[in-house]
């Protein structure tokens, strides 16, 4: 937060996650003898979403694709970050093994005057608790 103050810069948290578009088996009520049929697809998508709010305005940033989560597609998003604001950036992340590759790695440090990412560590329960 000092580190905010000084800069007057955002505080962003981000995560990702993934939303499965196929059926899924699970347990439901029917009345004796008649089992329930749900058609489903026999293709398995998932749509994923990027996405960082900031955490004094609330303001909300995501990008979603259907593809597999990697380095460039990260790029991508934080370069789409980067070009929607004008202030410094403070970016806290997860430790997703893409955060880590060398391609996000060297494109953080060409930003490094307007981009500070500090990745959480892997199991930290403690920063999910106020």
């Amino acid at each position: 937060m000092r580190r905010q103050q000084a800069q007057n810069a955002y505080v962003l948290f981000g995560a990702e996650c993934s939303f499965a578009q196929w059926g899924s088996l699970s347990r439901t009520w029917a009345p004796i003898g008649q089992t329930p049929l749900v058609e489903t697809k026999s293709w398995c998508k998932n749509y994923k979403v990027f996405g960082v709010i900031d955490y004094c305005t609330g303001r909300f940033f995501s990008q979603g694709l259907s593809g597999k989560l990697n380095g460039g597609i990260y790029v991508d998003f934080l370069k789409k970050i980067l070009s929607e604001t004008r202030k410094p950036i403070v970016l806290i992340q997860d430790g997703a093994p893409y955060h880590k590759s060398r391609l996000v790695q060297d494109f953080i440090k060409t930003r490094s005057n307007r981009l500070t990412v500090f990745t959480l560590p892997s199991y930290s329960p403690n920063y999910n608790s106020n």
